[in-house]
């Protein structure tokens, strides 16, 4: 039987580094595969700054708010992308009904936290480009 956990619980020292263009995410340690994340918590210090929820590659629907999945590699990379699948901008077209309800709803969901843990992860060293 697989446990499942409402959310992963993770301090600054879980992050090894953040991709600002690509968006993905690198753990000092991989992400226990039996067991299965249904959303990720980022907190800075006690202040939940925003909430993922964690979509499975595998998955064959689409969805327009702000995810967290796996990048199907051997090194066990994640990805905090606008929505699954992650399509971009230039594919969809920026005035796209898919991009505009993507990036409102990444608005609604991630400020003001995410320049929080942007400014946080470059304080620390942490963010790429």
């Amino acid at each position: 039987m697989i446990d499942v956990i409402p959310a992963a619980i993770l301090t600054g020292n879980d992050i090894e580094w953040f991709n600002g263009t690509t968006g993905e995410l690198k753990f000092t340690k991989r992400l226990d595969v039996k067991m299965l994340v249904d959303r990720l918590d980022i907190y800075l210090d006690d202040r939940l700054l925003f909430s993922l929820q964690h979509i499975y590659s595998v998955m064959s629907y689409v969805i327009n708010y702000p995810v967290f999945t796996e990048i199907p590699d051997e090194a066990g990379g994640y990805c905090i992308a606008k929505g699954y699948p992650a399509w971009s901008e230039e594919w969809l077209g920026k005035n796209s009904e898919t991009m505009m309800e993507r990036n409102k709803n990444w608005d609604a969901v991630m400020e003001p936290g995410w320049d929080l843990f942007i400014k946080q992860l470059k304080k620390e060293r942490r963010y790429r480009k």
